[in-house]
């Protein structure tokens, strides 16, 4: 893939940090706050995915200007974990309202969080 250097890396790095910040994790920053169907929390699992997996390849601990990212999207993802251990999303406009599809989204970034050495990577 295209290094952190890549103009388009450097792009979406850019966007994240002006619009992402660690501690937001209720709402997707790619749909208006205001929008009628409330499409910021549709896709909140997918999203943070995303997100996860593109700081990850980045080798970014924190965006510029922010706290580390890991913590506290782990602290979020866990508490919003559900007593028989699945997650969901009270909102159903991407399916993140089944538990199959939000847990399966939920588990993926967790991988996401581990450590490299965990993840058996070197």
């Amino acid at each position: 893939g295209a290094g952190r250097d890549h103009a388009p890396v450097q792009a979406a790095l850019g966007w994240l940090a002006r619009n992402a910040p660690a501690q937001q994790l209720d709402d997707n920053p790619g749909f208006p706050a205001d929008d009628p169907l409330a499409w910021n929390k549709g896709m909140l699992y997918y999203y943070h995915l995303a997100r996860a997996r593109a700081l990850r390849a980045a080798g970014l601990e924190a965006l510029e200007g922010q706290a580390p990212w890991a913590p506290p999207l782990c602290e979020w993802l866990l508490g919003r974990q559900g007593r028989d251990g699945s997650w969901r999303n009270d909102n159903p406009l991407m399916g993140e309202d089944q538990p199959e599809l939000a847990t399966a989204l939920a588990m993926l970034t967790m991988q996401e969080l581990l450590p490299a050495t965990e993840k058996g990577e070197k």
